[in-house]
C-alpha cells in the first residue's frame, strides 16, 4: 500500500483486537490496532456486542484487499480479577462454541453461545478471575455470518 492510499483510505491492519468487557450491567467494546478501528460501543448483552462488532468490521473491510488477510481478535474478560492465566480459545463448530485452555489444563467448556460458555466457566474453571476469553475470525468469514 502507497502512503496516498493509506493517507486517502486510512490505516490497515492484519489484526483487529476487540476488548469486550463486563461492567456495571453492560458489556463494553473497545479496540487495539495500529489501523482503522469503529467507535466504542456498549450493550446488554455479550452476543449482541460480538456480532456488532463484527458486522461493524466487516463493514469497514467490505470491498477492500485487506479483508482477505486480516483478523478481528475478541479478547473477552467476563470476570474481575487477574484475567490471563487462563486463555480460554473459542472455536466455532457448527451450532456450537467450544472454548479449551490453550495452556494445556485440559479445560474443555462446550456451549451454545458465548453466554452459555461464561456461565459454564464459572463452574468449570478452578479460579474463573483468572480468566479471558478469546476468538479469533477471519474478516472475510464475518461478511459470510
Amino acid at each position: 500500500m502507497g502512503w496516498l492510499d493509506e493517507l486517502v483510505n486510512g490505516r490497515w491492519s492484519d489484526l483487529l483486537t476487540c476488548v469486550v468487557e463486563r461492567q456495571d450491567g453492560f458489556w463494553e467494546v473497545s479496540w487495539a490496532s495500529d489501523g482503522r478501528v469503529p467507535d466504542s460501543f456498549k450493550d446488554h448483552g455479550l452476543s449482541a456486542v460480538v456480532d456488532q462488532a463484527a458486522a461493524k468490521v466487516a463493514a469497514i473491510y467490505s470491498g477492500t484487499p485487506h479483508a482477505a488477510k486480516g483478523e478481528l481478535q475478541f479478547a473477552i474478560y467476563p470476570w474481575e480479577g487477574n484475567p490471563g492465566k487462563v486463555i480460554l480459545d473459542i472455536t466455532s463448530d457448527g451450532d456450537r462454541l467450544v472454548a479449551r485452555d490453550i495452556q494445556g489444563t485440559g479445560i474443555t467448556i462446550p456451549g451454545s453461545s458465548l453466554e452459555d460458555l461464561v456461565q459454564k466457566g464459572e463452574t468449570m474453571v478452578p479460579n474463573p478471575r483468572d480468566a479471558m476469553f478469546r476468538w479469533i475470525r477471519k474478516v472475510s468469514d464475518l461478511e459470510k455470518s
